[in-house]
């Protein structure tokens, strides 16, 4: 009989338990990620279809956050999100989920405001408020995918920020340094107030998004431990914080975007640039062969400072560093060898050997007097635009200062050849006697060539334009990217007659266009000249600058509209 007993106990107490089981919620994922209002009525749905919040939110405990929470829409449909239902209905602070509900429309029902959210509606006496609920997707991947896009939009902010502060810091030390006395013309000793100027609206603009990067900050913290602290009670919490990080990383782009737009505009007209081979237009002023450069005292045109880009993208790689590869199986040396091979030579020779041969061989020297190969030629473009010789070489023992005129028989467009001119050297020799002979020869050659319709160059133009496209590239050697776009920028400009220029090492510069406003007509002098600052090679490395110097276009000295400009040095600029 005592057997008995105990055995209609267990069972009693095992039904007990399964009832209890099948009231009792044990949330696991959600199946509901956001939710909609769709109206205001006296619900008619049986109360087998409804799951109250009373009841069942703290899966039987007497209390837990999420019922320690004042009601409100997220706050019933953080508890229904996890059943199978489809629905849920609000009446003041009182809560249930349904899976179908059929509405009794009550116009002006829904009066009581919710007590945890006083800006949104939660029922009245006799209605209440229905909201529906969707699977829009997975709650804890969008949360993911929020985390990275505010991560990225953070790291960009701060890639933008690192750049605006290394200008800033940049622009200033140069405003520093920017120190000699001007005397009665104070205009140059000047220049550091524009750079002042421009690194104080950098700052400016730095601090209007100052809220941004907190914002975003806190954005991708609060997510960050949302993620690492998931409960079935914290869903709501979590998906909140990756709305806010998706809005924030949006606005952060934004701020990256407008940041990098303030500390490139001022300087993109000018590096936008392409690299033009305009230097042969200008030339530097001052005795430079005895290391003296220039500062022009003329009315500013125009006037740009900033980081050069390729020193801004330098700066970003080094306020972000890059992920390290995963290592590999063999390990990778460490640390370079402590010494190089003595075999190998560790730096370019200083000087070329005494012994080297200064010319190339006569029998490829473009420059020499023998004959030339036509398809070499061709591959030259003239950068000056004409075939014309240099005056100086106008007379030469080719032409007519001075040959036995064998050369004025041949015409533009004429065919030349190796032939041809082999033939007029060997009749150079012969005397008059045989011009004529020369000359016939020479008529039937162009008769026979007659079917080319391509013109050549004689061998002169040949010669003065390969000096040219020589001296035009020796002239081009080591001019900075920077100043080749400042010539360019000048030089589409008509107002522009030239441009003084000042860089740093840490990529820095500063430029300004000059007009030719600011002439002054010198009392030993007729023709008007240029003041300027003579400043020594000493003096500039003092100063920490890589170079100062004035540049003005060759046309604007030859003639400034009253005669040729002359240069008037108001001031050497000394180290004292």
């Amino acid at each position: 009989m005592k057997n008995i007993i105990l055995q209609w106990t267990f069972l009693l107490v095992r039904g007990h338990l399964r009832e209890k089981s099948s009231n009792t919620i044990t949330p696991g994922k959600p199946l509901f990620d956001s939710y909609l209002r769709s109206g205001c009525g006296d619900d008619q749905s049986p109360e087998s279809e409804r799951l109250s919040f009373a009841e069942h939110a703290c899966n039987g405990l007497p209390s837990c956050l999420l019922k320690n929470r004042p009601m409100e829409p997220d706050v019933c449909f953080n508890f229904c999100r996890y059943h199978n239902k489809g629905f849920f209905i609000i009446q003041g602070n009182d809560c249930y989920c349904t899976t179908y509900y059929t509405p009794n429309t009550i116009t002006a029902g829904c009066l009581w405001l919710c007590e945890g959210d006083r800006t949104q509606r939660c029922g009245g006496p006799k209605a209440g408020s229905t909201f529906a609920m969707h699977r829009s997707g997975d709650s804890e991947d969008e949360a993911a995918l929020s985390l990275k896009m505010a991560e990225e939009g953070q790291t960009n902010l701060a890639e933008a920020t690192g750049k605006l502060d290394a200008q800033v810091k940049s622009l200033r030390n140069m405003a520093k340094a920017w120190n000699f006395e001007c005397g009665s013309r104070p205009a140059v000793c000047n220049y550091d107030d524009l750079w002042w100027r421009a690194s104080d609206t950098l700052v400016n603009y730095s601090r209007s998004v100052e809220k941004v990067r907190h914002e975003i900050s806190d954005a991708v913290t609060e997510l960050t431990h949302a993620q690492a602290n998931l409960t079935d009670e914290t869903y709501g919490i979590m998906e909140k914080a990756s709305d806010v990080a998706k809005k924030m990383s949006i606005t952060s782009e934004t701020a990256a975007q407008s940041i990098s737009a303030e500390v490139e505009g001022p300087t993109k007209e000018l590096q936008s640039l392409d690299e033009s081979s305009s230097a042969h237009l200008f030339i530097e002023l001052g005795d430079t062969e005895k290391q003296w450069h220039a500062i022009c005292d003329l009315e500013i045109l125009h006037q740009m400072s900033g980081l050069e880009f390729s020193a801004l993208e330098e700066t970003k790689a080094a306020e972000v560093p890059e992920i390290p590869p995963p290592p590999e199986t063999t390990p990778a040396p460490t640390a370079m060898p402590s010494a190089m091979p003595t075999e190998m030579p560790t730096a370019m020779p200083t000087e070329i050997p005494t012994d080297a041969p200064t010319e190339m061989p006569a029998e490829k020297n473009v420059m020499s007097d023998g004959p030339m190969d036509d398809e070499m030629y061709d591959d030259y473009d003239d950068p000056f635009g004409d075939d014309e010789p240099f005056p100086e070489d106008e007379a030469n023992d080719w032409g007519d200062g001075g040959g036995d005129g064998e050369w004025e028989a041949f015409e533009d467009g004429d065919e030349f050849d190796d032939d041809w001119f082999l033939h007029h050297k060997k009749t150079k020799t012969l005397g008059a006697k045989n011009a004529r002979k020369a000359k016939h020869h020479h008529k039937r050659h162009k008769k026979r060539h007659h079917h080319h319709h391509k013109h050549h160059p004689s061998l002169i133009q040949k010669r003065h334009h390969l000096r040219r496209v020589h001296a035009h590239h020796q002239s081009q050697k080591g001019v900075p990217k920077i100043r080749e776009q400042a010539f360019a920028w000048c030089i589409n400009h008509r107002d522009c007659v030239g441009f003084n220029m000042q860089t740093r090492s840490d990529g820095v510069f500063g430029v300004q266009f000059l007009t030719k406003k600011g002439l002054i007509t010198p009392d030993d002098r007729i023709a008007e000249a240029i003041p300027i600052f003579h400043i020594s090679e000493d003096k500039i490395a003092s100063m920490e600058f890589e170079s100062i110097g004035c540049f003005a276009k060759k046309a604007f000295m030859g003639n400034n509209g009253y005669g040729p400009t002359k240069v008037h040095v108001y001031k050497d600029l000394i180290v004292k």
